[in-house]
């Protein structure tokens, strides 16, 4: 079921479409919006990085709407009036990093991921972080026990968007709010493990948690 929430804010109504079901988290980026109105007047067009995402304000019938980039088609150049894949990435990231008890370091849907090629269609993945070279460097790094890819070999590797996994393999964006120096293990749609910058598990019994 979808909701609209909606909040005056700097004297602009602003309205929030998403599943109601993640109303703690539309009430955060309508809270978000109010701390940056207080410096920055909110106005068609004005982006606001949250999270993984960034949020779009459009006017609508003399009001703003939130947008995300639109997921289902081109995301750097497109928007949608609801933000529910934005949340619902956000929910379960919070969960994951909360759970192994890590400080999240977002990794941005236009960034991009290095993936051996071919291991997006394996069952299990090993995915670890470095900390990002570059600016639209995420640090991950995806391989797979039958395509580890080669340092050597530039041609062993793809680089992906982030936001392209969500089609491909969408566990993995779980996973992409842990720190540089992270690791973690999936198999088939569950994250299995998670290892910190020591080598250190994480969780035994499997790291796959529902938001709250």
């Amino acid at each position: 079921m979808t909701t609209t929430f909606s909040r005056t804010i700097g004297g602009r109504s602003v309205a929030l479409a998403c599943a109601t079901a993640r109303r703690p988290l539309a009430e955060d980026v309508l809270a978000t919006l109010a701390r940056i109105a207080r410096a920055d007047p909110l106005r068609a067009g004005m982006k606001v990085r949250f999270g993984w995402s960034i949020l779009t304000l459009r006017e609508d019938g003399g009001g703003l709407v939130v947008c995300e980039p639109d997921f289902a088609g081109d995301p750097l150049h497109e928007l949608r009036p609801q933000v529910d894949t934005t949340l619902d990435v956000l929910a379960r990231q919070a969960a994951l990093v909360r759970r192994v008890g890590a400080t999240p370091v977002d990794a941005g849907f236009e960034q991009f991921v290095v993936v051996a090629r071919g291991a997006l269609e394996s069952a299990t993945l090993q995915l670890f972080r470095s900390p990002p070279e570059r600016d639209h460097d995420s640090g991950w790094t995806i391989s797979s026990p039958e395509q580890p890819g080669s340092a050597q070999d530039a041609d062993a590797f793809d680089a992906l968007r982030v936001f392209t996994l969500l089609a491909r393999r969408p566990v993995v964006l779980s996973a992409l709010a842990l720190p540089p120096g992270y690791a973690a293990i999936i198999d088939g749609d569950a994250i299995s493990a998670v290892f910190d910058a020591d080598g250190r598990q994480r969780c035994e019994l499997g790291c796959s948690a529902r938001p709250r």
